[in-house]
């Protein structure tokens, strides 16, 4: 039993196909050269910090800068969108239901 195990989702056997499809995600993503870097950097502090995880997630660089103003931008578009289109679906159900009878 590995330690995968207490998550969600884990009772689902992993194939070999699936575990080799996330390893080039991570390799993809360069994840794993991240978490490396990130370890060698606690390695090297003279005192541990004693919260490794908060630490390890700090340390990790960000793939990419966002743009939240961007993104913020893009929600409030899709937000609309999705209003626009959940209209759209009511009124031709309504011309569905109207056409049956």
């Amino acid at each position: 039993m590995s330690f995968l195990s207490n998550f969600p989702g884990a009772e689902e056997p992993v194939t070999e196909e699936k575990r080799e499809a996330f390893r080039a995600y991570l390799k993809e993503q360069n994840l794993l050269e991240s978490i490396k870097q990130a370890i060698i950097t606690i390695l090297q502090q003279p005192n541990p910090p004693s919260d490794a995880l908060n630490y390890l997630l700090n340390a990790m660089p960000s793939p990419q800068e966002v743009d939240i103003d961007t993104l913020i931008t893009e929600n409030e578009y899709l937000k609309q969108k999705i209003t626009t289109l959940e209209q759209r679906v009511h009124a031709l159900q309504q011309q569905l239901s109207n056409s049956e009878t």
